[in-house]
C-alpha cells in the first residue's frame, strides 16, 4: 500500500514535531532537511534505521513515513524501469533518546525539552501520524542502546543526540561496527559556525573521519554530513 508525503502530513509534522534548525519553512510547508531524510530512506529501502536524538520527532518521523511508503527493504537489483527488492517486509526505525531537558538542567541535554518522558505520550504521538508500527522509542543514551539491543545491521544511521565533541565522536565510532555493508550515516549540526559551547560536531567529524569515513557536508546551516564507511 502506498502512502503519500502530502500537505496534511507536512502540516501535522511541522506543527507537532517542533523542527529546530532543520531548514524548514512553515509558510510554504517546505520540510527542508526533512525532504532529504524521507528521500534517503525511500532510495535506500533500509530494513533498519537508527535515529539518535530528536527534540520532538521531526527526523524519526520523516524516516518512518518513508518506510511506510516503501514497498519493502533491501535493493537487490536496479533495472531500467524497476527495482527488485530483497525483502517485502517493511523496515523499522529505532529511535534512541534519553529525553534529557535543558529546563531540568540535565547533563548533555543538547537543548532537548523532555518530550520523551512518558511512554503513553510517545505512543500517541506516533499514532497521530499512523506510524506506530514503523517506529520504536528507546529511552536510553546511545551507549545504553548499544549495550542492550541486538547487533542487527543498521542500514541508515542518523546522529543528532549528544552534541558534545565526545558525544558525536562516540556515535561515529561505536556504531560503525553495527553498520551494514552499504550503510550510510547522516550527522546533523556539523556546521563550523555553530558556537563551540552549543556543539562540537564539526570538530569531531573532521578529527575522526580520515580513514574511517568518506563524507560530504551540506553547506546549509546548521549543517548535515552524509558519510559512508570506508572498508
Amino acid at each position: 500500500m502506498l502512502f503519500t508525503l502530502d500537505k496534511a502530513f507536512a502540516e501535522h509534522l511541522l506543527d507537532a514535531s517542533i523542527p529546530s534548525f532543520q531548514a524548514t519553512s512553515r509558510s510554504t510547508l517546505n520540510l527542508g532537511f526533512g525532504h532529504l531524510f524521507y528521500g534517503m530512506a525511500r532510495l535506500l529501502r533500509p530494513a533498519k534505521v537508527v535515529a539518535i536524538g530528536s527534540k520532538a520527532g521531526f527526523a524519526p518521523l520523516c524516516f518512518a513515513k518513508a518506510l511506510a511508503d516503501n514497498e519493502g527493504c533491501g535493493v537487490e537489483h536496479v533495472g531500467f524501469e524497476d527495482t527488485v527488492l530483497m525483502d517485502r517486509r517493511p523496515g523499522h526505525v529505532d529511535f534512541v533518546d534519553p529525553s534529557y531537558s535543558v529546563e531540568r538542567g540535565d547533563p548533555n541535554h543538547s537543548f532537548g525539552i523532555g518530550t520523551w518522558d512518558d511512554a503513553d505520550d510517545v505512543r500517541r504521538r506516533w499514532e497521530s501520524f499512523g506510524l506506530e508500527t514503523f517506529i520504536t522509542h528507546y529511552k536510553q543514551t546511545s551507549a545504553e542502546y548499544l549495550q542492550s539491543q541486538a547487533a542487527d545491521p543498521i542500514d541508515l544511521l542518523y546522529i543528532d543526540g549528544d552534541h558534545s565533541y565526545a558525544g558525536v565522536m562516540h556515535d561515529l565510532t561505536e556504531f560503525r561496527s553495527r553498520l551494514s555493508s552499504d550503510a550510510l550515516v547522516l550527522a546533523h549540526d556539523v556546521d563550523p559556525r555553530i558556537p563551540a559551547d552549543e556543539g562540537n560536531g564539526h570538530a569531531a567529524l573532521y578529527d575522526l573521519t580520515q580513514g574511517l569515513y568518506e563524507f560530504v557536508r551540506i553547506p546549509v546551516y546548521p549543517g548535515l554530513a552524509l558519510l559512508r564507511p570506508t572498508r
